[in-house]
């Protein structure tokens, strides 16, 4: 089982029916004269919808799930940074993340809180598939002072890599308060139903209705 069919089967409550596959497209008309057509976010330039004081969702890895995150994030008014750890010349992020501010390639992710400037406005997203980068990543987050850390995978791939965090002197209350499986349980089936369940947790997180939030007031 794969962490994608595996972050899919947490997120389903048993006996929940498969989810349609949703229609993320925009409508082209508005249905009354008085709302206004959605603003153009198919590009990093376009930044009229920016939420006030606009947070940053800093996606690490590149994958399916990343990719339709950053589309619905920034229609929902999140700057987007991306940063991979594959440095190869054919692998074009930013034609993968066309709404993305800026696409960074570090290798083996390492010296990611400086090299991403992570701040307490950002809402940091682990979507690495390996384990061990994944681990790797996560350590760092917790390690910045950022509003919301989330990771993608399973309770299985979550369990070990806590083991091995506690095991490098993590303490417990930083490790409860990571969100993995990411995403709100709707039992995502698919990466455009992940990004929907990441991107509601994320605006959650914002209004602060989330039941544990990084350094609450």
């Amino acid at each position: 089982m794969t962490d994608h069919e595996k972050q899919s089967s947490d997120h389903s409550p048993a006996g929940q029916d498969t989810l349609d596959r949703l229609d993320l497209t925009p409508s082209e008309e508005s249905a009354t004269d008085d709302l206004r057509p959605a603003a153009d976010t198919s590009g990093p330039d376009a930044q009229e919808d920016i939420l006030p004081d606009a947070p940053v969702l800093l996606l690490c890895g590149d994958s399916p799930e990343s990719r339709a995150t950053a589309l619905l994030a920034r229609q929902c008014g999140f700057l987007v940074d991306v940063v991979d750890d594959d440095t190869e010349d054919d692998n074009d992020l930013e034609s993968a993340f066309p709404v993305a501010r800026r696409c960074l390639r570090l290798p083996g992710f390492d010296h990611l809180v400086e090299t991403c400037g992570i701040g307490r406005e950002y809402y940091v997203a682990v979507m690495t598939r390996e384990p061990e980068l994944s681990c790797h990543v996560l350590a760092q987050a917790l390690e910045s002072p950022a509003a919301y850390v989330g990771m993608l995978g399973g309770r299985r791939k979550r369990d070990s890599i806590y083991d091995i965090l506690r095991e490098e002197g993590v303490p417990l209350a930083e490790l409860a308060v990571v969100r993995c499986p990411i995403g709100l349980p709707i039992g995502a089936q698919n990466p455009q139903q992940v990004a929907v369940a990441i991107v509601a947790e994320l605006l959650a997180a914002r209004a602060n209705t989330l039941q544990r939030m990084r350094f609450d007031e």
